[in-house]
């Protein structure tokens, strides 16, 4: 959770004034589920717009409905103002390995102190599932392939589809070549069969 000033109404988050510290730290591409305070009274007449960069947020919740005036579950935003009573539940994932700027979107507030910053560190490591360009979850240490897991290897794949390939251009090849072969013998047995009717009805001892 974060809260943005305190019952006074000062310029801090979190009960701190920003000093180039880092709040707190997150993994990249990682789901975060934040609530939103505001932490200044009276309950809802101070306000203070929080704001955060490089992402936006969804909103799950809302303290106080306001039939969507303010915002209601489902939206996106990067800015959503902050009362006392009207505090807001978001989601997002943190996109990019970088520092994220929080801060109260009324300039004179966020330069007097009520920022802060995130830092969104390098995701752990994963690996490839037998060549395939898939990872697997945050928090697996071997390669899944050595649990049993897995499908066939691209290669394996590749090279079955080229040998099929092959085979089906040999086998229509040599089925073609038969099928020459069988009408070349027809014609053949065809021609000699016209050359001895010939032969027989110009023969003139088997005219008389």
């Amino acid at each position: 959770s974060i809260t943005l000033s305190n019952p006074p109404g000062d310029n801090v988050i979190d009960g701190f004034q920003f000093n180039g510290s880092i709040a707190t730290e997150m993994k990249h591409g990682s789901l975060q589920e934040w609530q939103l305070y505001g932490g200044e009274l009276p309950l809802l007449q101070n306000y203070h717009p929080y704001h955060q960069h490089n992402t936006h947020f969804q909103i799950m919740s809302t303290s106080l409905d306001t039939s969507g005036i303010v915002a209601q579950p489902g939206d996106w935003r990067d800015t959503i103002p902050l009362y006392k009573e009207m505090n807001h539940t978001v989601r997002f994932v943190a996109p990019f390995k970088s520092l994220v700027m929080v801060h109260c979107h009324i300039l004179k507030h966020e330069d007097l102190g009520m920022m802060t910053l995130w830092n969104v560190t390098e995701a752990p490591d994963t690996y490839l599932i037998d060549d395939y360009d898939v990872t697997v979850r945050h928090g697996l240490h071997e390669p899944m392939h050595q649990h049993g897991g897995g499908g066939v290897p691209i290669w394996l794949t590749i090279l079955l589809m080229v040998v099929f390939c092959i085979a089906g251009v040999i086998g229509t090849v040599l089925v073609m070549r038969r099928s020459l072969r069988k009408q070349a013998a027809c014609d053949d047995s065809g021609s000699d069969d016209s050359g001895e009717q010939s032969t027989l009805r110009t023969d003139p001892e088997s005219q008389s």
